[in-house]
């Protein structure tokens, strides 16, 4: 039986003596599928470079408390609110990047919902 290699548009045939599962016809073609897949998944999106861009302080608070739960500075903690152990840790003030509070994802929007009705009260005044 014949396959289309969907790198190179190559025809090819599997080996039956082998149980060959192989999707292209070449190791070069393996290759190069491989490296298109890996680099998709390491590539960060558009609006993920953006963001990046334009809130280099968060950033660097987020990259900060990343190295310190790797080098074991900082020990990820249950959500503050409600106890659940998948967390953020959320910045009240990015220049103090350790000085986090852990809540869990819907915790961690409603903070954020308190922190924009505070601004938009004192806004207000």
């Amino acid at each position: 039986m014949k396959f289309v290699c969907p790198v190179c548009g190559d025809e090819f045939e599997r080996d039956r003596d082998r149980s060959d599962r192989t999707s292209v016809c070449s190791r070069k073609c393996a290759s190069a599928l491989g490296n298109a897949r890996r680099s998709i998944k390491t590539t960060p999106d558009t609006r993920s470079r953006q963001w990046e861009q334009n809130n280099p302080e968060k950033r660097r608070a987020q990259k900060t408390v990343e190295n310190a739960l790797k080098a074991g500075r900082l020990e990820r903690q249950p959500c503050e609110r409600c106890g659940a152990e998948k967390v953020h840790a959320h910045h009240d003030d990015y220049s103090k990047p350790l000085d986090v509070m852990w809540l869990c994802p819907k915790h961690h929007r409603e903070r954020h919902r308190e922190l924009d009705a505070m601004a938009a009260s004192t806004e207000a005044a």
